[in-house]
């Protein structure tokens, strides 16, 4: 009797663990925390993580803290226009105000997993291009 317990017991438990929630995670929008893997020829490759909300005075209008991984308190505004995000230009980044991003802009994809971005920096010296993509 004790045996037929505690097969019971055993069916009923795995059951329970084999209907766990296994689904990925569903995403309805470009908000929440990134991972970012960049390339750029001032530090090479990098992976840091970047947070995304929305500005309150404008839905349309996104803030992206930590970017370029110069602090956590540091951010630039992007508009997101369909699936393009587009980093407004001019925007002076770093404890210092030492960079600044001239332009750039990435694609979303559908899923809102990935932003693949391309932008301009200025360090004080010269020009140089990102690619940088954004995942979850």
């Amino acid at each position: 009797m004790k045996k037929l317990i505690y097969f019971a017991l055993f069916f009923a438990v795995s059951i329970l663990v084999g209907c766990g929630n296994n689904d990925p995670k569903v995403y309805t929008s470009i908000i929440g925390s990134w991972s970012c893997k960049e390339n750029n020829p001032i530090t090479g490759q990098r992976i840091y993580i970047v947070d995304i909300d929305r500005k309150k005075s404008d839905t349309t209008q996104y803030v992206l803290s930590n970017f370029y991984n110069v602090n956590v308190l540091e951010f630039v505004i992007a508009k997101l226009s369909a699936n393009t995000l587009t980093i407004l230009p001019l925007q002076q980044v770093g404890t210092q105000q030492q960079l600044e991003v001239k332009a750039g802009s990435g694609v979303v994809s559908s899923d809102f997993r990935r932003i693949v971005f391309t932008y301009k920096i200025f360090d004080g010296l010269s020009d140089f291009e990102v690619q940088a993509t954004y995942s979850r």
